[in-house]
């Protein structure tokens, strides 16, 4: 068993998502009639018990969080506050890198599908689409709840929020975090209608894949 003060640090920093295992009275627990709780079967055995990358070691029982790379195993090999976590470098692997701002959009033609893109803590993926008439828009990214959360966010040319995505899965045990965006464009006043896709990770610690895809369809 670990030292008394890293476990109790590691347990509270841990406590932001509730253990699998089920502590009411009547699902395996005893009632103590003392008013201190409930006992039962450990809520781990081995490492292997503990999904969540936010608590994956077993410690005497109870999913903690880590302490050292060394208790973190693939595909979350990293040790960042406690959590097990993919590693950001993966992102130089983002076929569309560098699309950070505005500036660098990635232009999006109307039938895209791109399966192996990376955010980071503090990046944004930016996206842009343009039209000259009205279309139906369908814009879909999904990854796995426990790399991180996704919002993802439908900006006119002004940068006016037109839609947005932000489903808020992390760290659920949902296989996919999907986030979604489907509407009909505006017909343009002159010109073409200009649209930019943002994708942001306001929460995570590390590396988060995830899959873009992208449709449109003219009206009528």
């Amino acid at each position: 068993m670990r030292a008394f003060l890293v476990s109790m640090s590691i347990v509270l920093g841990a406590c932001q998502y509730p253990p699998s295992g089920d502590d009411e009275i009547g699902s395996g627990g005893t009632d103590t009639g003392t008013g201190t709780g409930t006992t039962g079967a450990p809520e781990c055995t081995i490492d292997a018990d503990c999904p969540n990358p936010a608590a994956p070691i077993c410690d005497d029982g109870v999913c903690v969080a880590c302490v050292s790379d060394l208790e973190c195993d693939e595909p979350y090999p990293d040790c960042i506050e406690g959590w097990c976590a993919k590693p950001c470098e993966n992102e130089q692997s983002d076929p569309l890198e560098p699309n950070d701002d505005p500036s660098n959009a990635t232009v999006l033609s109307g039938d895209d599908d791109w399966p192996d893109l990376w955010l980071c803590p503090g990046d944004e993926d930016w996206f842009e689409i343009t039209f000259s008439s009205p279309h139906f828009v369908s814009i879909v990214t999904n990854n796995d709840s426990l790399d991180g959360n996704l919002d993802m966010f439908l900006l006119d040319a002004n940068s006016n929020e037109v839609d947005s995505s932000t489903s808020g899965f992390y760290g659920s045990s949902v296989p996919r975090a999907v986030e979604a965006i489907h509407m009909k464009t505006a017909m343009p006043v002159t010109g073409n209608a200009v649209y930019r896709v943002r994708l942001t990770m306001p929460d995570g610690v590390g590396g988060l894949p995830y899959r873009l895809q992208f449709q449109a369809f003219p009206e009528g």
